[in-house]
């Protein structure tokens, strides 16, 4: 049932005072996100979501909208993302994922086309680029009619800018533009004894008021790198699911001024096979819509995951059970029946039977060597599939080895310093993503710095990191690869020493050693980085990346200690970190 089940994302309009209170204790999914969503927004707009909507006065959305309305739009990203990181962490693997409206930047991202820094980036992007339009003076109003009658009603005020900007289902039509028209159709629509009402919105969206902003929206996006999408993503807007040739950015910029069809992409889901409708985020807005929708379809499930009104945790676990009940949940515990571990096994598993043997050889030597008695029980070849190897690895060697409790612990200092979570919580068997929401390309830079700590070889060419969920699945690759190099590792220091040497002689062969190194980890076109460009301000790396790629830098070049005073923000270009890197370098050669 995995397939079959498509989650909505919400847009404006999506919150209540207290949302994620009850639940924010009991999961590490909502810090998570949260963490990522904070720092951007301290950067961005001077202060954290968190400090606001986590408050104990608990906001509501009309305050927020008065009070905090650039807040308001991180909060309802970061709502909708965590209540989805909540539900991915159970196991829930959708067939699609489709936002409404702004709902699109968590959907892209809960989707795997950005990490969730990234998505908050793109919403401060795009509030920077409405916010630089000044006040357009405009509304929007939903009506409780079909499109027909809308459209009639709009042609009677005559006002090119006023438009049909989307259909959320056949007897609700949205209509946005300039405020004192969008005022006059909602007392039109009362005398008719029409439902119309004018809605919580910043902007009058998916209308012409805002093609001031569309190509603003999207020159900021170019610098924000995006991925291939993990999880399917439809549209909305452009009626269609995202495919690998789209420009992210340009889409989303597109947005603002085309209209939403939610209903006929809710029925083309439907046609495509989905069953079950999952709200990823606060209230049943969306629901409810593909439930009227639908309505007379029986083969169809409809979850709501946070209710105010009937409580937060019995929201949730409702939504679980539903979900658990109707097949759609990955059981991890069940890992070794899945489909896609017999694949796996079948391409993988004599390999992981070879390792455990060499390993086992190994432990029986060092054991023998240091007098140990044997265990009573023998120790066979596995006849079935086993889902995690977990050994303790040390070499008969002369020199001292590493340990896996070794390398568990310096793991775990690296990734609480790196991710800024509490040390404990990286235990050895803690899904890094599943559970802690540290998404892929987090781990992939985090894998590149354990290489360079330990001196590791070059990755196989099937190395695939999502075969390492785990910091005890990485402390054992560390263990066998670190065990294969040509000198024996014994500490995080030694192991730097194997760091690959320097090859630079002069600052421009330096220059372009380092931009090969900044255009790789970050997935960026090597021409991007000239001297002058600025990495923040003008190609959006932020602080935390460039400490992160500084750090790698440092031990690549094996640099001295940084200076008391030393502030990354000193060196805010290209130019500026390969000067200070070529001075401090203790030698050239």
């Amino acid at each position: 049932m995995n397939g079959k089940v498509a989650v909505l994302f919400p847009g404006q309009g999506a919150f209540y005072g207290g949302a994620l209170h009850d639940l924010a204790p009991d999961h590490a999914e909502i810090k998570s996100v949260f963490a990522d969503v904070d720092k951007v927004a301290r950067h961005r707009l001077g202060r954290s979501v968190s400090e606001v909507i986590f408050s104990p006065r608990r906001p509501d959305i009309k305050e927020l909208l008065r009070d905090h309305p650039d807040v308001l739009q991180l909060a309802l990203y970061g709502v909708a993302v965590a209540a989805y990181r909540m539900l991915e962490a159970k196991g829930l693997q959708p067939g699609v994922l489709m936002g409404h409206s702004f709902g699109e930047i968590a959907a892209l991202v809960c989707g795997g086309a950005y990490s969730v820094r990234q998505g908050a980036e793109i919403v401060c992007h795009r509030i920077a680029a409405l916010n630089r339009l000044g006040d357009v003076d405009g509304a929007m109003l939903a009506l409780g009619t079909d499109r027909e009658q809308a459209e009639q009603l709009v042609a009677v005020v005559r006002n090119a800018q006023t438009v049909i900007s989307g259909e959320n289902h056949t007897r609700q039509i949205l209509v946005s533009g300039p405020k004192q028209v969008v005022t006059v159709l909602h007392e039109m629509a009362k005398t008719l004894k029409l439902s119309a009402v004018i809605l919580n919105s910043p902007y009058p969206f998916h209308s012409p008021l805002l093609q001031g902003a569309v190509a603003d929206f999207a020159g900021r996006l170019r610098a924000i790198p995006q991925s291939s999408l993990k999880v399917p993503v439809y549209s909305p807007i452009m009626g269609r699911y995202y495919d690998a040739e789209d420009d992210l950015g340009e889409c989303l910029a597109e947005h603002l001024v085309m209209p939403i069809n939610f209903a006929p992409a809710i029925r083309q889901l439907h046609m495509d096979g989905m069953k079950l409708f999952v709200e990823s985020g606060a209230l049943d807005t969306l629901v409810k819509l593909a439930r009227n929708i639908l309505a007379g379809k029986e083969d169809v499930t409809m979850i709501t995951t946070l209710d105010p009104v009937v409580g937060e945790r019995a929201t949730l676990e409702n939504a679980l059970k539903m979900l658990q009940d109707r097949g759609a949940m990955f059981q991890a515990g069940d890992v070794t029946g899945s489909p896609m571990f017999q694949e796996f096994w079948s391409s993988h598993g004599q390999s992981i039977i070879n390792y455990i043997r060499l390993e086992l050889e190994a432990f029986t030597l060092h054991r023998e060597s240091v007098g140990a008695e044997p265990a009573a029980a023998a120790v066979t070849e596995p006849e079935a599939p086993v889902a995690r190897v977990a050994s303790v690895v040390e070499a008969p060697q002369q020199a001292p080895a590493l340990t896996r409790e070794q390398v568990l612990s310096d793991l775990s200092d690296l990734y609480a310093t790196a991710l800024e979570y509490p040390r404990e919580v990286f235990a050895a068997d803690v899904a890094l993503e599943a559970e802690l929401g540290v998404d892929s390309v987090k781990q992939t830079e985090l894998m590149a710095r354990v290489s360079d700590q330990y001196g590791l070889p070059p990755h196989p060419a099937d190395f695939r990191l999502s075969n390492y969920p785990t910091l005890g699945h990485i402390a054992d690759f560390v263990l066998q690869h670190a065990l294969g190099a040509p000198t024996q590792v014994a500490t995080a220091a030694s192991a730097a020493s194997l760091a690959p040497a320097m090859t630079a002689t002069t600052r421009a062969q330096l220059f372009q050693e380092m931009v090969s190194f900044y255009a790789e980890a970050l997935e960026y076109p090597v021409e991007v980085f000239t001297e002058e460009v600025a990495l923040e301000a003008e190609l959006g790396i932020d602080s935390v990346k460039q400490t992160e790629l500084m750090a790698r830098v440092s031990d690549k070049y094996t640099l001295p200690p940084h200076p008391a005073d030393f502030r990354l923000s000193n060196y805010p270009t290209m130019g500026a970190i390969v000067d200070f890197v070529f001075a401090t370098m203790p030698a050239r050669h």
